[in-house]
């Protein structure tokens, strides 16, 4: 059996491992509070710095934006 606190650290570990992409992955909400589903993202590619980006962004705020 592995102490709590050692698997507290290697948990933390794990997480920053996987970097901000896994982090932002993990989110359900904008942080309006409107749900990040399918039907509600709007997904966004492009080359930055000459790498490619994928990036998601709310489709009620982005809607709320525009008007």
């Amino acid at each position: 059996m592995i102490p709590k606190r050692l698997e507290e650290r290697f948990w933390a570990k794990v997480d920053r491992a996987k970097g901000l992409g896994a982090a932002n992955k993990r989110k359900t909400h904008c942080p309006q509070g409107h749900p990040l589903t399918e039907e509600n993202v709007y997904i966004q590619r492009a080359v930055r710095k000459g790498r490619p980006y994928v990036g998601r962004s709310c489709l009620t705020c982005r809607r709320n934006r525009s008007i």
